[in-house]
């Protein structure tokens, strides 16, 4: 929200907000920084009226990540098994792809890559980019 063409809405929240008498503060969080077993960004805008005068706040969190090898439950009978046309894909997945738009074109013998670019591919080193489920 803070790049690219979204930037000028952050600068339209930010100086309306200080035309209506806020001091504003923004922050670029991530939450994989406060123990939460994800790598997600967000911005938020704090406002506090000018007159009250209080001090600045001071959000800096340095909490070790959550990496999805310590959350994934291997031995789950809930979850449903992979369909067909990604256990067929995953052959053809290399070390370090993230999804399986790759695999998905060396399977159909293909130079493009359009499709399965939705189906992540997680890492027991890594923060998962969202929460995910199966």
């Amino acid at each position: 929200m803070i790049a690219g063409r979204a930037k000028k809405y952050a600068i339209e929240i930010y100086e309306r907000l200080e035309s209506l008498g806020y001091e504003v503060q923004i922050f670029r969080m991530n939450s994989a920084t406060m123990r939460v077993p994800q790598a997600r960004e967000r911005i938020f805008f704090i406002a506090r009226k000018k007159n009250l005068e209080f001090p600045d706040l001071q959000l800096d969190f340095k909490e070790s990540p959550v990496y999805f090898g310590e959350i994934v439950d291997r031995n789950s009978t809930s979850h449903p098994h992979l369909r067909p046309s990604i256990v067929e894909r995953r052959p053809y997945v290399e070390f370090g792809d993230q999804n399986l738009k790759f695999a998905d074109a060396k399977y159909r013998n293909l130079n493009t890559y359009n499709a399965f670019f939705s189906t992540y591919i997680l890492y027991d080193n890594i923060v998962a980019p969202t929460l995910t489920s199966s």
